[in-house]
């Protein structure tokens, strides 16, 4: 058993977890990288768990990160993660950091702008679609690690994954696949009860399960002798087995629950009688209460006042909110909770704090009247808009928070005005789910309203989600909200939303259900202007759906046809390399290789002069393919050969196979 003769703490049992987690800490050492993933029930110990093992790798020499997943919302995409690399790179220099990070600083620099003051001359990275970006980003943060566990084996901690954003679980799920054969090992935690089948964490779970560096470990409640352990450790005297069983019983062994009974009495109580035993209450809520009941009325009134804020705060606005406390009185108040480890600090010097757990929170929470909850989240809505003026974007997530709380007394223009904004900043991200519940919680509180922009906006924000992560069957629900939202925008003259919406739903034909997905952009060419840009870029996706996802040749090469003469008369050079190299793919899947070498010919040399990397390699592909398909060995290699050292400039894995 490890007691605190082991580990100089009262961590009480987890005999066979943590011999799992050293097995796999050992095997890092080794040059294995291990993943393990601690599961349980809120309080069953698996921070402490994770800490512990924490501690134990510092011994053995580790590099040690933390990152952590916030509850409401609101935070940046990649949250945990980027705890984890801000917490390592402040103590590198610039030498090795620009070594451990190589070329993929500047894509790792786009979510971590302080970055660019440790490295002089970082440049933004090339443009990409979204799904190509999250790819390059992805694999440069893995690169990283992978390259920095090299100096020094490390441990990434990161917890509570059942809060985490969608990009932190994609980029969980990509780096656990590159890290056999490296230094490097991922501890998560995360509340099972929290995972449903269609939770993003549940569907990374069931691929990771495959690996075999992949551990899951379940933590359960304490046996009989672990609570009566705990108890000792915690009140200093010995406690009839009786009153030790019945607290197993009613608390399952939770060392949460168990601890907070224990220290909702003292140590006399114990002694004296075992009512303290009996009137342990289904739920913990009651043992938090009751220890809270032992502190000063200015304590519990900073800690009510916490609670609305959420499970973490900063120090600063909870002065500002808690103004019935004099500034004389309120370090007292604040060293009770502090003392009473029923909250902590966030980190040295941060100035943050939280709830040691989310249950405590809770509990206060529950306590206050429903129309004093919404006065208090008025407060601190209206207080955070006005410290954060200048900066309301930034602030958004929490805003959005506490506007919801405050919807029965200050009504719900902010409440649907900062989700808006949350839910885009969550797209960005490619935090797609974390997107739909912003925008559908717009909805939902404009509900039965008549259509106007801000339910235009969060119907062209759900449907741009909902096409990036709903299953082929359920797209239909995207293509009815992007409808929506353009029939709104049509009704406004918004001919910028208008294509930006035709725009949004390339997504597979869906005629078994009855959906034409280019009707968007039909209506659209019906809109706007004859001979503008708008019109090229229209008909080059016209073009590729009817090309390439129908089947329509003759159409499909007016439409691109169309688009090179606007291109050409505008002088866009971006719109006529992709409107060739459609052409070239076009002409190619209909057997006229001698014109899709052509465009595809045109296609390199306008994408050279462009220094247009992408579109160069896309181009020599297609041209690669019709030189081959008319029977030129000769350009058939000659393209291969610089197609292949091209893709390596690339970086891509889509274009590592060569041509045909």
């Amino acid at each position: 058993m490890i007691s605190n003769s082991d580990s100089g703490s009262d961590f009480i049992g987890r005999k066979l977890e943590m011999g799992q987690l050293t097995a796999a800490l050992d095997n890092v050492l080794s040059g294995r990288g291990q993943i393990v993933m601690l599961a349980g029930e809120p309080g069953i110990g698996k921070t402490r768990a994770a800490n512990e093992l924490a501690a134990l790798a510092d011994t053995k020499g580790f590099s040690v990160l933390r990152g952590w997943c916030y509850e409401h919302g609101g935070a940046p995409a990649l949250w945990p993660w980027l705890q984890c690399i801000r917490e390592y790179i402040e103590t590198l220099d610039a030498g090795q950091l620009r070594r451990e990070m190589g070329p993929g600083a500047a894509d790792i620099a786009e979510i971590l702008p302080e970055l660019t003051a440790k490295l002089d001359g970082l440049g933004p990275p090339p443009p990409l679609d979204p799904a190509q970006a999250r790819f390059r980003l992805f694999f440069s943060i893995t690169t990283f690690f992978k390259n920095a566990s090299q100096t020094q084996p490390m441990l990434l901690v990161l917890d509570d994954l059942h809060w985490a954003d969608e990009s932190s679980i994609l980029l969980l799920e990509f780096l656990t696949k590159e890290i056999p054969g490296t230094s490097l090992m991922i501890v998560g935690t995360f509340r099972d009860g929290k995972i449903s089948g269609r939770h993003l964490l549940s569907r990374t779970l069931g691929e990771l399960v495959r690996e075999r560096h992949f551990h899951r470990v379940h933590l359960e409640g304490l046996s009989r002798e672990e609570v009566g352990e705990f108890i000792g450790s915690r009140s200093g005297i010995d406690v009839p087995q009786s009153a030790v069983n019945t607290l197993h019983e009613r608390t399952g062994g939770n060392p949460l629950f168990v601890g907070e009974v224990v220290s909702s009495v003292s140590p006399e109580e114990i002694a004296l009688n075992q009512d303290w035993v009996s009137a342990i209450p289904e739920a913990v809520r009651d043992a938090i209460l009751r220890r809270l009941s032992g502190l000063s009325d200015s304590c519990n009134q900073l800690l009510l006042t916490a609670s609305v804020m959420g499970s973490e705060f900063e120090l600063s606005s909870l002065q500002q909110q808690a103004s019935e406390i004099d500034e004389v009185a309120f370090p007292e108040s604040l060293n009770e909770p502090l003392a009473s480890r029923i909250i902590g600090p966030l980190g040295p010097g941060s100035g943050r704090y939280q709830f040691s757990h989310a249950l405590i929170q809770q509990a206060v929470y529950q306590e206050i009247p429903p129309i004093k909850k919404a006065q208090a989240h008025a407060a601190m809505a209206e207080s955070l808009e006005h410290l954060h003026r200048d900066s309301l974007v930034q602030h958004a997530g929490e805003l959005a928070y506490h506007f919801a709380g405050a919807q029965k007394v200050l009504g719900s223009d902010k409440l649907v005005y900062f989700p808006l904004i949350v839910g885009e900043q969550a797209i960005e991200a490619f935090s797609h789910e974390q997107a739909m519940v912003h925008f559908n919680n717009v909805l939902a509180a404009k509900e039965g309203m008549a259509e106007d922009s801000v339910i235009a906006a969060a119907r062209f924000g759900l449907g741009r989600a909902q096409t990036a992560v709903l299953p082929r069957h359920e797209l239909g629900l995207a293509h009815e909200n992007l409808s929506r939202a353009f029939e709104y925008y049509a009704s406004a003259g918004n001919t910028a939303k208008i294509v930006a919406i035709a725009f949004e739903f390339y997504a597979p034909q869906l005629s078994e259900y009855g959906l034409r997905t280019g009707g968007l952009v039909e209506k659209a060419l019906e809109l706007v202007p004859a001979d503008s840009l708008d019109t090229g870029r229209l008909h080059a996706y016209r073009g590729s759906i009817l090309g390439l996802g129908q089947g329509d040749f003759q159409s499909a090469r007016d439409s691109l046809d169309r688009t090179l003469i606007v291109a050409r008369q505008e002088g866009n050079s971006a719109l006529e390399i992709r409107a060739l190299i459609t052409s070239a793919q076009l002409e190619s899947w209909n057997n006229h290789f001698e014109d899709g070498l052509a465009y595809g010919l045109t296609a390199i040399e306008k994408a050279v002069a462009a220094s247009d990397l992408r579109g160069e390699v896309t181009a020599r592909y297609w041209a690669c393919l019709g030189s081959f398909s008319s029977g030129d060995t000769k350009e058939t290699e000659r393209q291969s050969s610089i197609f292949l050292e091209s893709a390596g400039r690339l970086r891509d894995r889509n274009w590592g196979g060569g041509c045909p």
